[in-house]
């Protein structure tokens, strides 16, 4: 698999403290907090017009 769906690999490493500093790793969670946001708006979309999608996320993400 290539590129990220929320998490790079490096950010999930940091994440679970595999590598990383507990500074980066505020990083990441402030980089990952944006992208919650951004997906918060993506869903918003998808409920009006692609609820299939909008499915296939939240069985993703179960």
């Amino acid at each position: 698999m290539t590129g990220r769906a929320l998490l790079t690999r490096t950010e999930r490493e940091v994440l679970t403290r595999a590598r990383g500093s507990d500074a980066y790793r505020s990083t990441v969670r402030t980089r990952l907090r944006r992208r919650l946001q951004r997906l918060e708006d993506g869903v918003t979309v998808l409920e009006t017009y692609e609820p299939d999608l909008l499915d296939r996320l939240r069985e993703a993400v179960k």
